[in-house]
């Protein structure tokens, strides 16, 4: 139950125009009688408040008469006892009174009937009457400019409130932007930049812009608000704790939790020390902190605080109110998720018994019993479960009708059950209920739709009617695609990640069903949805980060187009009836001919958002080239398995269609790959007779898995263009053993390797045969080289770019940062020798092919300096980095006991894997050791994270001559998400990476040879890899020593 501080300064100013009358005695009393009686009214005390606002109509009537314009100030003042009492309808009745009053003695032009209008456009939004309320607050804003004119508080505070009404309930955001703009630099003018109400402007502009992803405009915002309010205001007070609130939720949606959690522990202790823990304020504070922890995988701390919250709760608002039955229903839901049933269905059921107490007509009772009937699902429970989602079906056709998604979400849930209990005629009906609710009131372009269209098909596969089934998979396919794209271009990085993450499901449905099916066409789709997912989605994100990064007119452009797909979302997640029809056209145009322009003015915009199909692979290849796209998924047998299955969609020129062949299962590999020692681990899977420990026979595991089950396919081909998925990440194809081809299997001299066969190009997807290259020409080429580094903490010797130099800002050690090799903080990082002849040999070798180069050694090889690479000019043609890489595995997948590294529990291991990758720099043995870099300076940890921030779209080359650069966590369709997906991200071409650690010396001979052939033999990169690695194998036998790098495109 997340609560966002939205400040709207709701005032009622007591705006009286004094009048010549006989007495000025009497008016002075009349004045003072109305203040007294707003003073009670402000504390609460209504009665009191009633009794001095008659005295004061008494005075009126008894000096004045009925015609005197002091009558309409009185009522004005009744008015705002009922609008704080929430008598809204009497507050209404009171303000209208003034209004007409005031209109009938031709009174339009005085500051009483601006306050009426003003009050009324506030009456009309609390009473959810918005377009009445706009209608008023125009009125008011206009009647204040004419009598008080534009530089005056209260002509600001109408704008504002006008804004809101905006921005927070008509949606019209550019309007409300122009009005918080406005009414910022009135504040500004007449009030100054400290001013509390200056803040409050800049916070609902930070708002707006959070609600358009505009992250980086919210941050400055809500930084500047929290720096004044705690000058002006203090730390203490409610309005600084907002804004803390704010940022710490800013933070959590831009996953920098270690900063999230500081702000709202922050606000938690100050709202608890100050307003004590048994405010009702309390329970949302305690909710926004329970949430973080929850995503922080700190279940205990979040079950605490939405206990404090619930006790709260009880004991403010008491045990029958709606709200204490949402907090306990909170409870139960989280109790569900960890399967602690008991718990949850005690919550849930006095949950409901609150609720059928008077609440039996609203959408609380109606979404607690279809919690029940979930609960009692997943318990077995069927015959309760039905009973539940039978009683939750009548209750929200009462409330809302057969024709309204949350309607058809319950026809959803039961027939959900009825699947699960087999009773498929049922339940199909019910899906077709739905399914025509969503698609005439949401579309098809809807989770909901999705999921009936997905439990449809897998009714009928179970009941093998694959020509009903498959019509559906491959709509369902489409639909997810159209509905990822369309998000792609507003969701922040984090947003993207997590929104992919519910489409998993139905990727593995979607394959495991082809792989079944007797119809081929099934592997077009295949081929298309690999292309869409694998590592094009956030790749095509990060590049159009960088392009809006070229130049300042390019980046208003796309926060702008940013702001119209986010304003779209928003309008496509309403009913189709909710929808204003006039506005999303609008939208849809002006986000499409922006999008056109983008295309036209910025170098590769277009391409990176382009979709490739499988035909366009095709046509790319040439007559004896084949293309390769692997790709792994959680295997479906009516419902999910634990086994997750392998499969190769082979395609060749000529071809009708792709072919998709089942490979083997995740178990099988890993115990070929598991292996806990590197060395022997290599030498298993790719040593060949006669070097082997004990002359083993060589292994043909790999082959007899991943490659034989295509050996028919390839017959002719010499080169063949892959992308790996999953675990095969892990493998060195070029070096997998392998017979003659298509010979028997058996060991002898005649095994060689998959190179002896095939050229075999690795590639991220082979969506990039087809998207040309953005990166520069080989002309005027640079290079930046990093080795040799000094990695103890010298501060005084220690070099560093200028602070304004750099794109990105200060990162601190985490101690997420951990590599398994190094053991615990107070372990330092060893210096590598060979690697500063290795730089010093490439250095003279670029210079003679006359590149401009520049290398960093020793404490010059900072983190700052590998930052500015891209800022103010292009990034090098070569990137060449010899240092200690790192990668820490899952700790959600870790069995072993995660150990104590020097007291940061923020993110004791932090669960984004390019946080959990990197590379090592200059100095990071002071951070490593002491857990903190010295004042102002970077840490020397580059993590992959900070990596895809940098703009590297200028570089052909980067080069990764370190351990184990190549790994990093297997996410989904994504690929390795580590230093090489880093590198991709930034805008890197191409890149070489080791899959284990190479010893220092060997590597420098495989980097000097390659060099030497791709610079001054003037090959292609590509075949100098490929001569670098055949020269290799000849003059080392040993597979670990020349088979641990890979090229990869």
């Amino acid at each position: 139950m997340k609560k966002m501080f939205f400040s709207l300064v709701i005032c009622f100013p007591l705006m009286v125009r004094a009048q010549v009358v006989d007495s000025a005695e009497v008016e002075r009393v009349v004045d003072s009688l109305i203040n007294l009686s707003r003073d009670y009214t402000n504390k609460r005390e209504f009665e009191e408040a009633f009794k001095q606002s008659d005295k004061a109509q008494k005075f009126v009537a008894q000096y004045f008469g009925e015609k005197h314009l002091k009558n309409a100030a009185c009522y004005i003042n009744v008015g705002r006892i009922y609008h704080y009492k929430k008598e809204f309808d009497s507050a209404e009745a009171y303000y209208l009174r003034s209004k007409d009053f005031l209109e009938e003695h031709s009174a339009q032009l005085q500051s009483e009937y601006a306050l009426t209008l003003y009050n009324l456009g506030i009456v009309y939004r609390d009473l959810r009457q918005y377009e009445k309320s706009k209608t008023y607050y125009l009125k008011s804003k206009d009647i204040t400019e004419k009598t008080l004119g534009k530089e005056h508080p209260d002509y600001a505070q109408t704008v504002n409130n006008l804004a809101t009404i905006y921005f927070k309930f008509l949606g019209e955001i550019e309007k409300a932007e122009q009005l918080w703009l406005e009414a910022l630099s009135i504040r500004e003018k007449i009030l100054g930049k400290e001013h509390p109400d200056y803040a409050q402007t800049l916070n609902n502009l930070a708002a707006l812009y959070n609600s358009l992803g505009q992250y980086e405009k919210v941050e400055s915002l809500w930084i500047e608000t929290k720096k004044i309010r705690e000058k002006r205001l203090g730390k203490t007070h409610p309005e600084y704790v907002a804004v803390v609130h704010n940022l710490g939720e800013l933070y959590l949606q831009m996953g920098q939790y270690q900063k999230a959690e500081m702000l709202k522990v922050e606000a938690y202790n100050i709202f608890e020390r100050n307003f004590g823990t048994q405010h009702a304020e309390y329970a949302y504070i305690a909710n926004g902190l329970a949430l973080l922890y929850y995503d922080l995988g700190q279940f205990g701390k979040a079950e605490q605080l939405w206990i404090d919250a619930k006790n709260v709760n009880e004991k403010t608002i008491g045990m029958e109110h709606p709200d204490y039955a949402a907090t306990i229903s909170n409870l139960a839901g989280f109790y569900r998720q960890f399967r602690q049933y008991a718990k949850s269905e005690a919550y849930y059921l006095e949950a409901k018994s609150i609720l059928e107490k008077s609440q039996t007509k609203s959408p609380p009772y109606a979404v607690c019993l279809a919690n029940l009937g979930v609960l009692y699902a997943e318990l077995g429970n069927t015959e309760k479960a039905e009973l539940f989602f039978l009683e939750a079906k009548v209750a929200w056709e009462k409330l809302l009708g057969s024709g309204h998604p949350n309607y058809a979400l319950n026809l959803i849930n039961l027939a959900d059950l009825y699947l699960k209990m087999n009773q498929y005629e049922k339940a199909e009906n019910l899906y077709f209920e739905a399914r025509e609710i969503c698609e005439t009131a949401q579309g098809k372009l809807h989770p909901s739709y999705i999921l009936i269209s997905s439990n449809l098909a897998n009714i009928y596969w179970n009941s093998h009617l694959f020509e009903k089934a498959e019509p559906l998979f491959m709509e369902l396919s489409k639909i997810n695609e159209n509905m990822i794209e369309k998000a792609l271009r507003h969701l922040s990085e984090k947003e993207l990640n997590s929104y992919l993450n519910t489409f998993s499901k139905y990727q593995g449905q979607l394959f495991s069903f082809f792989l079944q099916s007797a119809k081929n066409r099934t592997a077009l789709t295949s081929y298309d949805n690999t292309l869409f997912y694998k590592g094009f989605l956030l790749n095509a994100a990060n590049q159009t980060k960088h392009f809006a990064l070229s130049d300042s007119t390019a980046t208003e452009k796309f926060n702008l187009l940013k702001s119209y797909h986010r304003r779209l979302a928003s309008e496509y997640a309403k009913p189709i009836a909710e929808r204003d029809s006039t506005r999303v056209a609008d939208l849809e145009e002006k986000a499409n001919t922006l999008e056109k322009d983008l295309a036209r003015t910025v170098a590769g915009y277009g391409e990176a958002m382009r979709q490739v199909k499988w035909d366009e692979v095709r046509a790319a290849l040439k007559p004896d080239e084949a293309a390769i796209e692997f790709t792994h998924f959680q295997y479906w047998d009516k419902k999910a398995t634990d086994s997750t299955l392998y499969a190769a969609l082979v395609l060749r020129p000529g071809w009708e269609q792709p072919k998709m062949v089942y490979l083997c299962e995740q178990r099988q590999l890993d115990s070929l790959l598991n292996e806990t020692d590197a060395t022997a681990a290599v030498q298993n899977l790719y040593a060949l007779r006669g070097i082997e420990p004990g002359g083993k026979a060589p292994s043909a595991g790999l082959y007899r898995l991943l490659w034989q089950p295509l050996d028919s396919l390839l017959d002719g081909v010499k080169t063949v263009h892959f992308s790996p998925s999953g675990s095969l990440h892990r493998i060195a194809f070029h070096a997998i053993p392998a017979p003659a081809p298509l010979a028997p299997l058996k060991g002898g001299t005649d095994m060689g390797v998959l190179a002896d066969r095939y050229q075999l190009n690795q590639l991220f997807s082979t969506r990039s045969l087809v998207v040309p290259s953005t990166a520069p020409a080989d002309a005027n080429m640079t290079a930046t080289l990093f080795g040799g580094i000094n990695y103890e903490p010298v501060s005084t010797t220690l070099d560093s770019v200028a602070a304004d130099s750099t794109a990105i800002a200060y990162t601190p050690l985490s101690t997420s940062l951990l590599n398994p090799n190094r053991g615990h903080r107070g372990e330092g990082w060893r210096y590598l020798p060979g690697t500063k002849q290795e730089v010093e040999r490439l250095s003279q070798l670029m210079e003679k092919q006359h590149i401009n180069t520049v290398a960093f050694t020793d404490t010059t090889a900072t983190e700052e300096r590998f930052k500015s690479l891209g800022v103010g000019s292009p990034s090098p043609t070569i990137l060449h980095i010899a240092t200690h890489g790192f990668f820490f595995p899952d700790p959600a997948q870790r069995k072993e006991r995660i150990p104590d590294f020097g007291g940061n529990t923020s993110i004791p291991l932090s669960e984004h894997p390019l946080m959990r990758s990197g590379l090592v720099l200059a100095g990071a043995n002071q951070a490593w050791k002491e857990g903190k870099p010295f004042p102002g300076r970077e840490d020397g940890i580059l993590t992959a994270y900070e990596i895809a921030q940098v703009n590297l779209t200028g570089t052909k080359l980067a080069v990764l001559s370190a351990c184990e650069t190549g790994l990093g966590d297997i996410q989904g369709t994504e690929g390795v998400m580590g230093l090489q997906r880093s590198l991709k991200m930034a805008g890197v071409e191409k890149l070489i990476v080791s899959l284990w650690q190479i010893p220092d010396k060997e590597s420098a001979v495989f980097m000097e040879r390659f060099y030497t052939q791709w610079l001054s033999e003037g090959k292609e990169i590509r075949d100098a890899f490929y001569e670098t690695q055949q020269w290799m194998r000849k003059r080392y036998k040993d597979p670990f020593v020349w088979a641990g790098f890979v090229l990869v495109e």
